[in-house]
């Protein structure tokens, strides 16, 4: 792990949150019915699979639901709906994997300097995303809120310094 000069940014390595012996696995998605085809075609672009609510034939599922089946399929769900950030209707440790984009405009979100730091991210980290993460993509940075291995809430302010990813802890929220 790098530090920073001013030791609280971490540089991310690709095993960082992985248990030891733990494998990497392939990241999965799954888009909910929120999320255009463009950034679906986006993601795609990037070589991290995604299937959409609407080919599924889950399109008319309610929140809870959907996130149920992504969990139960092993996929982490793709969304815009800002709730799924919430810990309070969705907890951390129930949720599997998360990913919440949060952007201005549905458009601007494939340009978003965040989501694709998310996608890079995504691609090294894998899909490990099973004891509970939430990731929230914004316009220049993503936020990681995780059960740590100790079995308590950690969150990340993940940005892109120097070509690479750098983190620093930050106060969990809700």
């Amino acid at each position: 792990m790098v530090k920073t000069p001013d030791d609280e940014w971490f540089e991310l390595s690709d095993d960082l949150w992985l248990e030891p012996g733990e494998k990497r696995q392939k990241v999965r998605l799954l888009a909910d019915h929120n999320v255009p085809q463009s950034l679906v075609e986006e993601i795609r672009a990037h070589g991290i699979a995604v299937k959409t609510a609407q080919e599924l034939g889950l399109a008319r599922l309610e929140d809870a639901a959907l996130l149920s089946y992504a969990k139960r399929e092993g996929l982490i769900l793709l969304t815009l709906d800002e709730g799924f950030w919430s810990d309070k209707k969705y907890p951390i440790h129930q949720s599997g994997g998360i990913i919440f984009v949060d952007v201005s405009t549905p458009a601007s979100a494939s340009a978003s300097l965040g989501l694709q730091m998310l996608f890079l991210f995504a691609k090294s980290f894998g899909g490990n995303w099973r004891t509970g993460l939430k990731a929230r993509a914004t316009s220049d940075k993503f936020d990681l809120k995780m059960i740590s291995h100790a079995g308590k809430k950690a969150a990340y302010e993940i940005r892109l310094r120097k070509n690479s990813l750098f983190a620093r802890e930050r106060i969990p929220s809700a």
